[in-house]
């Protein structure tokens, strides 16, 4: 059995509700200061639920948030470490988005170096901080709320389909208040983030049949000065169409959904609250 790296108590048998385990087949190697060709960090799985038979679309909220409170304790103690200069929690479900296990799961993975997309979201955030002096992100939730690609939202949180999605139904949910660093959440913004997770995933199962999907949350563990530019957020892609020659070859993507159709259609997926 894989050791217990961490766990998220529950008042109920077997007395956990989310468990953290180290991945038995990591793409990243803890560093031992010798080997410079190999990618270092850490990479964990989340074993979301004791319950073998139960996905994050049909689990209970306290479920969610359970998972969700795995999520930040792992940025928390991974940024931590020394050297960590990224912890990206992230979830694979269907085996051609690359799910490997049946057990439902998340997994997390810290490195020392900033990986290319989010050093091009925070070089893209400074840019438009400098021009305009406001964040990029809120201005995108600010237009996203009052068009026909909003899904959802309750206090602390929106999802919605952004304005050029790379993909069908790629979905982003985005934080209210303005912060760089996922777990900087209170715990009511942990409730209202797991609250319309939960509702994007079981109007996703309900209107495309459970498609396979990716979902990552991109966050910045030290801001510093650009604090005031970066923005969290959750982007979630459904693996609905792959890419074709003229992708490959010109390395442009071409989405042949449009964003207020995807958007309706998740809306009248999604269950009364």
């Amino acid at each position: 059995m894989a050791e217990i790296i961490k766990e998220v108590p529950a008042d109920h048998p077997p007395g956990w509700a989310a468990r953290v385990v180290a991945n038995k087949y990591p793409i990243v190697e803890i560093s031992n200061g010798k080997d410079a060709a190999a990618a270092h960090g850490h990479h964990q799985v989340i074993i979301e639920t004791p319950r073998h038979d139960v996905d994050l679309a049909e689990a209970s909220l306290a479920d969610l948030k359970a998972v969700i409170e795995a999520y930040r304790e792992r940025e928390i103690a991974l940024g931590e470490l020394p050297g960590t200069r990224a912890v990206i929690p992230f979830r694979n479900h269907g085996r051609s988005a690359g799910a490997s296990l049946a057990h439902p799961h998340s997994q997390v993975i810290a490195l020392g170096w900033l990986p290319p997309r989010l050093q091009a979201v925070k070089r893209r955030a400074i840019a438009f901080h400098r021009r305009s002096g406001r964040c990029l992100l809120c201005d995108i939730l600010e237009e996203a709320a009052s068009s026909e690609r909003l899904i959802a939202e309750n206090k602390g949180f929106a999802a919605f389909i952004p304005f050029a999605a790379m993909a069908p139904f790629e979905t982003w949910i985005v934080p209210k208040r303005h912060d760089s660093r996922f777990s900087a959440m209170n715990s009511g913004e942990i409730r209202d983030f797991a609250a319309l997770l939960q509702g994007i995933l079981a109007a996703l199962k309900t209107a495309l049949d459970d498609p396979p999907y990716n979902y990552a949350i991109e966050t910045f563990l030290d801001a510093g000065s650009a604090a005031s530019a970066l923005h969290w957020r959750l982007r979630l892609v459904p693996n609905m169409a792959a890419p074709a020659g003229f992708e490959l070859g010109a390395g442009v993507t071409v989405n042949p959904s449009s964003p207020e159709a995807d958007g309706a259609v998740l809306r009248s997926a999604r269950r009364p609250t």
